[in-house]
């Protein structure tokens, strides 16, 4: 090698150097033209996978079709290129939020057909932890409950970001409405609330009498979560559960419980919250009140005329008297006879 060199001319070596620079000029002027074609490919891509994506949701009955449209899909893009593959899967994800059940079932059904839960794989095989977690939540929303397995052993990860996506994935996909909450760690419950709320609107799970184990679960967070999923879904099954909630021993799951009562507007609760007001810390009053606004009656009113001597603060005095007007001036809307012309 050293004799080879050594017998190089050195016009060669100017040469190559010349040939180096060179190359590296065109390198630097091509790289736009480059990217340019890359984003042009991209968007083509883009573009055919929407119409796809809407032709076999428009055709979710025909399995015939969907699967001749796979076909023609895997022609008409480049699969084996991650970014495609990235691109569609963000594209199924968005389009199956706004789906009914029957239809979102079409998505899943062409996300298992291309095998994309491999790239999925892949990403939970990955190093980076942001990488990891877009597995789980590919695992996630496409209701791909074969990828459980590859989800748990981060149940208990030391990392907490993993630990918590890694729950709320292993939720979705066990069904969440069947109660496996009751078996997750109270933490995890508590870090993953908000987000295991939102499963019941993502997913669409049904809610009815059969789940009514979230008001009567011994864990608070539970309840907690029970309360605010109820605020939304509730059928009228478990009002009497809630109600119930009143007189439970934690304070954040009572102030929960009359929110709750608010929103749903379960005047079957005035009177267990009468009966209860004298009892309630200041704080549980105040909402008490809000409550009232909603779902008091005359009962109500009477209540409050009779008692407005007990609010020693000025604030609870003031939240009481508006309550008793706003009620005051819905009873008189109510009694006042219809004029007609």
């Amino acid at each position: 090698m050293k004799e080879f060199l050594f017998n190089i001319a050195p016009n060669s070596y100017t040469l190559l150097l010349i040939t180096f620079i060179v190359l590296v000029i065109l390198l630097v002027l091509l790289r736009p033209q480059f990217r340019k074609y890359h984003q042009k490919q991209q968007k083509k891509a883009l573009t055919y996978i929407k119409h796809f994506l809407i032709d076999v949701v428009n055709n979710y009955n025909n399995k015939e079709y969907i699967k001749l449209k796979i076909k023609e899909l895997k022609k008409k893009i480049p699969l084996q290129r991650n970014y495609c593959k990235e691109m569609l899967i963000d594209e199924m994800i968005l389009i199956k939020k706004k789906l009914s059940p029957e239809e979102a079932e079409t998505i899943t059904l062409v996300y298992r057909t291309l095998k994309l839960q491999k790239y999925s794989s892949s990403l939970i095989n990955d190093s980076k932890i942001y990488k990891k977690c877009l597995g789980f939540y590919h695992y996630q929303t496409m209701n791909y409950s074969k990828g459980i397995n590859k989800i748990m052993p981060y149940l208990k990860s030391k990392n907490q970001l993993l630990q918590s996506n890694a729950s709320v994935a292993y939720l979705s996909l066990t069904n969440i409405a069947t109660g496996n909450t009751l078996y997750q760690s109270k933490k995890t419950i508590k870090r993953n609330k908000e987000k295991i709320e939102n499963l019941f609107y993502i997913q669409k799970y049904p809610y009815n009498s059969n789940i009514d184990f979230w008001l009567k679960a011994k864990k608070t967070s539970i309840l907690l979560l029970g309360l605010k999923i109820a605020a939304h879904e509730s059928n009228g099954n478990d009002t009497n559960a809630i109600i119930q909630l009143l007189s439970y021993k934690s304070n954040t799951v009572k102030k929960e419980a009359l929110i709750t009562i608010k929103k749903l507007h379960l005047q079957e609760a005035e009177t267990t919250l009468l009966s209860l007001f004298e009892q309630f810390t200041p704080q549980l009053q105040e909402q008490s009140l809000q409550t009232l606004e909603v779902i008091g009656s005359k009962n109500t009113i009477d209540y409050l005329q009779d008692k407005m001597s007990f609010f020693e603060s000025s604030e609870l005095k003031n939240s009481a008297t508006y309550c008793l007007e706003t009620l005051l001036k819905k009873d008189i809307t109510i009694s006042s006879p219809k004029v007609t012309y």
